[in-house]
């Protein structure tokens, strides 16, 4: 995905905010609808089977980043604009097309919980069809983005409620900082500043690794640099099922590198691919690393997938929910 300017993050935060001043948000609105996968599009037929559709359909199905198949990112549910009725209103993530001669201002507007919590709420206002593509794909990024906060955030909250106290009070000892995961997470095995915890449910598997080392050098945040660091903690850590193998990373293909915003500073984000050396098992893994500051350190919070022959979708929305809950308790000395 394209990097996102952080002026898209104050547009946000500016509009959310107007939002909140001019419609009071309730406490009880009800728990958003809709799998993590789709968005309600509202458009009219015209437009919906026109261009304009099939910008939106471009963008919403784009392919997601870091799996080793093509998967589309989101898969838009469309209705007609007369069809909006209470039956749709709690969808999580809405995107409404509005294009009209009437049309004072060319614009795309964000709401944050008008009738469900959470929901992103997009309305696109253009005159005619070319300035509705011309919106649309200067701000697919930015569109894309609102939509994945949404599942994040929603994610984050299902997790705080049956948070793993054990895990939150052993990390937060061992690094000064915990990561909120669901109580079926355990601790596969911890070392000097190292961590691997495991969700191993019926059909998959997720692991989240967490290492620390000195800071010597900004060299240390460059992505190779990263890249043979990691290989050098799971070969040490992570072993695969048969004797002799272990986790490392793919060299076949290029990783996806991005620098984002995280927690009060920024990190180098890879989505990228693991596999076993001396084994067959492989899949998609999401990082941030970072420079932290205070104690003189780089941080890499890491997790991996393995869902051989599906879909990895949910289970890499999964993951970065945890890794970006990322929260310091204190100074660690």
């Amino acid at each position: 995905m394209k990097k996102l300017a952080s002026a898209f993050v104050i547009t946000i935060v500016i509009l959310i905010m107007f939002f909140a001043c001019n419609h009071p948000i309730d406490n009880k609105l009800p728990a958003g609808t809709g799998t993590l996968a789709e968005v309600l599009v509202i458009m009219p037929q015209k437009e919906w089977k026109g261009q304009v559709g099939f910008v939106v359909k471009d963008m919403l199905q784009q392919d997601i980043v870091g799996v080793n198949a093509s998967e589309p990112l989101f898969i838009p549910r469309y209705i007609e604009p007369q069809q909006f009725d209470k039956i749709y209103l709690t969808f999580r993530k809405i995107l409404r097309v509005n294009v009209a001669d009437t049309v004072k201002k060319n614009r795309i507007l964000y709401f944050q919980d008008v009738y469900a919590h959470p929901q992103m709420f997009i309305d696109v206002y253009a005159q005619n069809d070319s300035l509705a593509i011309q919106l649309l794909q200067q701000k697919a990024d930015h569109i894309i983005q609102s939509f994945r906060e949404t599942e994040i955030l929603r994610l984050q909250e299902v997790f705080k409620q049956y948070a793993n106290q054990r895990i939150k009070k052993q990390m937060s000892e061992q690094f000064g900082f915990y990561l909120t995961m669901q109580e079926s997470y355990y601790i596969a095995k911890t070392a000097k500043d190292f961590a691997w915890y495991r969700f191993e449910p019926k059909d998959y598997s997720i692991g989240i690794l967490v290492y620390t080392r000195e800071f010597k050098d900004s060299s240390q945040l460059l992505p190779e640099n990263i890249l043979a660091y990691r290989n050098q903690i799971t070969k040490a850590y992570i072993p695969g099922q048969l004797e002799g193998s272990y986790m490392s990373t793919e060299e076949q293909f290029p990783p996806e590198v991005d620098t984002v915003p995280f927690y009060n500073t920024r990190a180098i984000e890879i989505r990228h691919l693991w596999k076993t050396i001396n084994d067959y098992m492989g899949g998609p893994f999401l990082s941030y690393t970072f420079h932290d500051v205070v104690n003189n350190r780089i941080i890499t919070l890491e997790g991996y997938a393995f869902y051989p022959n599906h879909d990895k979708r949910e289970l890499m929305f999964h993951i970065e929910a945890v890794l970006r809950s990322y929260t310091p308790v204190q100074t660690k000395k």
